[in-house]
């Protein structure tokens, strides 16, 4: 079944990619991060807004992420999940993707 949902070597960006695939063989679980001051300043640039109002932006994104995880896992977020951590404040998602 997967075969027909994703071609053979694919990389699905989500968060909550590792559900969708666990019960996959040979599937790698990325997970793509950066630190908060980055993610602050991506914010301000991308949304147009003030610093506090990136930092609430981020509070609230990291909350709603966790509560996701515990939904769609049934337990906290766990970073054992994943097998490969990329830091976005130094790797674009198109380098990750052609690495």
């Amino acid at each position: 079944m997967w075969s027909t949902l994703l071609p053979s070597q694919a990389v699905l960006f989500s968060s909550a990619g590792g559900r969708y695939s666990s019960w996959q063989d040979g599937t790698l679980h990325i997970r793509l991060q950066a630190p908060e001051t980055w993610r602050i300043q991506e914010i301000c640039m991308l949304k147009n807004v003030t610093e506090p109002e990136a930092v609430k932006m981020t509070a609230a994104i990291d909350q709603k992420r966790n509560a996701l995880y515990e939904l769609i896992l049934g337990r906290k977020f766990d970073p054992d999940l994943f097998d490969l951590v990329f830091n976005c404040s130094t790797f674009s998602k198109q380098q990750i993707v052609t690495r």
